[in-house]
């Protein structure tokens, strides 16, 4: 990942830089979990509604990846 930003361990990024270290997040591959559903939008709400409706899921998870 470093390579693909022109860095390598040896660089120092820049302040206010973001320099992700891996190219996902999954729990299962150490990531956090972090449940920002009383701060979110209605949209992506409903949206997370229909994905789970349309998959039929009776109990389910919804990873939405919004704008900051």
């Amino acid at each position: 990942m470093l390579s693909l930003h022109h860095l390598n361990w040896d660089s120092v990024p820049e302040q206010d830089r973001v320099v992700y270290l891996r190219e996902n997040s999954n729990i299962s591959t150490g990531g956090d979990s972090i449940d920002v559903t009383d701060e979110m939008d209605s949209y992506y709400k409903d949206m997370a509604i229909k994905a789970a409706k349309v998959a039929d899921a009776k109990f389910c998870g919804v990873d939405i990846i919004v704008p900051p």
